[in-house]
This record gives C-alpha cells, sequence and structure tokens, in this order.
C-alpha cells in the first residue's frame, strides 16, 4: 500500500500511483506494489515459452519494418538490457523510451498522443478504459502461446473492463501484510505477535502505543505506518471484509456519512492519528514509510510483498531491525482478507499505429526473461502463476518472507471495486488535506468525513460527464 511517502526516489514506487485519471487530480510518489471479472482457473497453469520465439499459428501478425515503439516506464523495471535483447531478435522494431513521470504522461493523454505502451496502476484501468485510451486486447490474449488465460493470477481481472482486456500485472502483492521490526519489540519488552494467528485492528493499536517512543513531543519512533497515498484502497479492503461497500452499485457516488461502517473506520484511523501513534499531518514521517522501517524509525510498516525486496537489499537494516512479515490484520478476528491495492502493469495505447509490436514487446516483458527476472527478484509477486516458483528463498528472512506469503495468497483472490468515474486519488487526498485541520480541532470528524464525499462526488460527477461527450 502507500503513505504520505515524500521524497523517497525507488523507481517501484516512484511512479507506481502517479498515473492521471479522468479528473486530472495524481497523487504524490506513494508506496505500495500491486481484479474484477472472476478468479483464474484452477487448471495447473502451462511455463511461459520463450517470448522471443515467433508467434503462435493465427496470431496477429507482427507489424514489422521500420517500426518505432515508445515505451513509458522506468529502466529500473524495464531495463535496457531487456530491451536491447528485444530489438536484436526483433531488428525492424526500435523502442524509445520516455521517462516515468506523471505530468508528462498526464499532458501526452490530455494531448491524445500518449506512448505506445505504458505503465499503469490497475485501479486506474477502467478509467482510462472508459475515456477510450487503451486497445483492447482480447484477441492477442486469445491467440498468445506465451500468457495462457489459466496461468494469469486473480489481480489480473483489474486490467478487464466492459468484456475486453487491456493489459495485465506485471506484479502485483497481498497489500496489506504487516512489516515488524523484531528489534523495536524486544527494546519495548512487547512479545511478537504470531505469524500464524493475524492481529486485529484493535491488537494493532494497542501495539503501535507500546511501540511508539517519545522525546518530550517529538517522536523518534512511530509504532505503525500505513499507506496514506492509497488509503482509498485501505478503507475499501476493511469494508470488503466487513461485506460492505464504499460506492453506489453504479458508481456514481462515495456513500461515507450514511454508511455506519466507513464512518467506524474512518474514526479508527483518525483516533490513532490523534493519539499519534501513526504518521500524520501533525506528527509527519521523516521520509516515507518504506524508508522509516529500514532506518528504526517505525515499528511496523503495512506494505505489500514487494516491499520485502527492498528489505532484503539493505542487509544493515535486517541486522539491526530483524524484519518479520506477519499476517494481515483483520477488522475484528471475523475473517482473513488480503488483496492487492495496485496490481501495477503495463497498456497498449489505443492511437498505437503499430499494434502488432507493440503487442511483440508486452508479450516479451509479460512472458519472457524480464518476467521471469521479475519474480526472481523478489519485487512482486508474478503476473504469471507459473513464475511463484521462482520468487526468492536465499537468506533467512526471504524463507520466512516466502513461508508466510503462501498462507496470504489463500486470501488474496478478493477484487476491490474500481470506480471508472474517477482516479481514487481524490479520496486519498482529500483525507490528507482535511485530516489536519480536523486534528487540530479547527474542524470536527463530522466535517472531515463530509468534506471528502462532496471532494469525491464533486469528481466522480465530472467524469460521468466526461465520459457523456
Amino acid at each position: 500500500m502507500a503513505s504520505n511517502d515524500q521524497g523517497h526516489s525507488m523507481s517501484r514506487r516512484r511512479f507506481l500511483h502517479g498515473l492521471i485519471g479522468g479528473t486530472g487530480v495524481a497523487i504524490a510518489a506513494q508506496l505500495l506494489a500491486a481484479c474484477s471479472v472472476g478468479n483464474s482457473a484452477d487448471t495447473p497453469p502451462l511455463a511461459p515459452a520463450d517470448a522471443t520465439s515467433a508467434p503462435a499459428v493465427n496470431a496477429p501478425a507482427a507489424s514489422g519494418a521500420g517500426t518505432t515503439l515508445t515505451l513509458m516506464m522506468g529502466e529500473g523495471e524495464f531495463s535496457n538490457d531487456e530491451i536491447k535483447v528485444f530489438t536484436d531478435a526483433h531488428p525492424s522494431i526500435k523502442v524509445e523510451r520516455i521517462p516515468a513521470d506523471e505530468g508528462q504522461l498526464k499532458l501526452l493523454l490530455d494531448a491524445g498522443t500518449p506512448p505506445d505502451l505504458f505503465r499503469t496502476d490497475g485501479f486506474r484501468l477502467a478509467n482510462l478504459a472508459q475515456r477510450g485510451i487503451l486497445l483492447d486486447l482480447t484477441d492477442y490474449f486469445n491467440a498468445s502461446a506465451l500468457i495462457k488465460k489459466d496461468d494469469l493470477a486473480s489481480p489480473s481481472n483489474y486490467y478487464q473492463f466492459q468484456g475486453g482486456v487491456y493489459g495485465m500485472p506485471k506484479d502485483w502483492s497481498p497489500d496489506y501484510s504487516l512489516f515488524v521490526s523484531s528489534s523495536a519489540f524486544e527494546q519495548a519488552d512487547v512479545p511478537l505477535p504470531s505469524t500464524d494467528k493475524p492481529l486485529t485492528y484493535p491488537d494493532l493499536h494497542a501495539l503501535a502505543r507500546k511501540l511508539t517512543k517519545r522525546d518530550g513531543d517529538k517522536v523518534s519512533q512511530m509504532g505503525y505506518g500505513y499507506s496514506h497515498g492509497t488509503f482509498v484502497r485501505v478503507v475499501q479492503g476493511l469494508l470488503a471484509e466487513r461485506g460492505e461497500k464504499l460506492y453506489k452499485p453504479d458508481f456514481s457516488a462515495v456513500v461515507l456519512k450514511d454508511n455506519p461502517a466507513a464512518i467506524e473506520i474512518l474514526q479508527y484511523f483518525f483516533d490513532i492519528s490523534k493519539e499519534r501513534v501513526t504518521w500524520s499531518p501533525l506528527t509527519p514521517s521523516p521520509s516515507w514509510a518504506g524508508d522509516d522501517f529500514l532506518k528504526g524509525l517505525l515499528g511496523i510498516c503495512q506494505l505489500g510483498y514487494w516491499y520485502s525486496a527492498m528489505i532484503s537489499a539493505d542487509k544493515d537494516a535486517i541486522e539491526k531491525q530483524k524484519p518479520l512479515l506477519l499476517p494481515a490484520p483483520s477488522w475484528d478476528g471475523k475473517q482473513r482478507f488480503n488483496p492487492t491495492a495496485a496490481a501495477v502493469g503495463l497498456t497498449i495505447a489505443k492511437s498505437t499505429k503499430s499494434p502488432d509490436a507493440a503487442w511483440q514487446l508486452f508479450e516479451y516483458y509479460m512472458a519472457g526473461e524480464p518476467a521471469k527476472a521479475r519474480a526472481a527478484s523478489g519485487w512482486g509477486v508474478p503476473g504469471l502463476k507459473s513464475l511463484y516458483p521462482l520468487m526468492p528463498r536465499t537468506s533467512a528472512f526471504q524463507r520466512q518472507v516466502q513461508d508466510q506469503l503462501k498462507d496470504e495468497l489463500k486470501y488474496a483472490d478478493h477484487v476491490l471495486d474500481v470506480n471508472p468515474n474517477y482516479d481514487d486519488s481524490v479520496f486519498s487526498n482529500s483525507w490528507m488535506t482535511n485530516l489536519e485541520p480536523a486534528l487540530r480541532g479547527t474542524t470536527t470528524f463530522d466535517q472531515l468525513v463530509a468534506a471528502i464525499e462532496r471532494d469525491c462526488n464533486a469528481a466522480i460527477t465530472a467524469g460521468m460527464a466526461a465520459a457523456k461527450k
């Protein structure tokens, strides 16, 4: 998931939630890795073939000669070396990278000149598809010898909209899991929670109190950090766990003031912010939750599986923090629930002049050597189930993470609702904007809730009007 995570520069997170929807509102760089037409079939998946091989019989023919494709994706996720392997195998295709920048993408989308292929968050897919920006890839998927439908992980359903398929996740994470610092627990003389039984959110609140360290008015170690930048999906996940919804059935509005479960969830996060046992506008993070955890400034960090790769790369943090992955907490202990909050992937623009060549690059990235390398890196659960065995188990930390992940994947298939009429960052931004005056007492909690509902519904109404034009 993500937070008010200013200042970090990791390519994985830098662009994760930066793509712009119909409202024109972008969220700042946030953390979080990470579905809705049904779950993948139970048929054993086929291992993907070498993605540089010739297309299968009846596949759409490659458009070949003199083709130049524009790609908006950072080198940290699709390296120049990987692209060179592709272009060496397809000498008639040239790939030009556009730096992954949310502002630039918005300008290109507004101008009707998007890159041929670009990175997006699964939660923005419906909005982009509704606006007519994306190419329907259904026929390409149906003809592919490399990407089989029954091999797609369940978050691929985020890339389906009104009967069409518009892409797939490159990787994803069960995003509600908890990373804890064993050292912080030891120093606070607090027993480590069980890796078998999930905490409840009241348990999490109690632990956050015990782990928060203060030096006068200054917090030197925060107890619990969550994702401010994708806070709407935190709320949605907790509502879904309780069988409730955030939106009206036709997605024409957010329902908060008349939604007791939503009020209860917002009250929880307001209370822990007021108590200063989590980062908030009154007690802001020095950097962002992931960096804070590595530096020993955060006892419990709620991020997805992808974050384990960042921890693994910091040997000093592993030694000092002794990190451990725990199950996702449950609201009241009645149900386990840990879906993805992002499902970041790749799409192809409807305006591309070379759809066949774009598909070949897409297919290579999703099912060829780049996909295998991503799986082995640990930066997310692969988009193809056949690649799951490649996830890393070298270190003791990685083995603990993989053992816990195996259990968490049992509770990760749920698909959160996606509202195609706006960019859901409006909710998260409104939460952060209106949280500060409510915490200071210049407005009330009820006014905070009303402001979020008003901001979201104005954006939804505008998006619905734009879709009719």
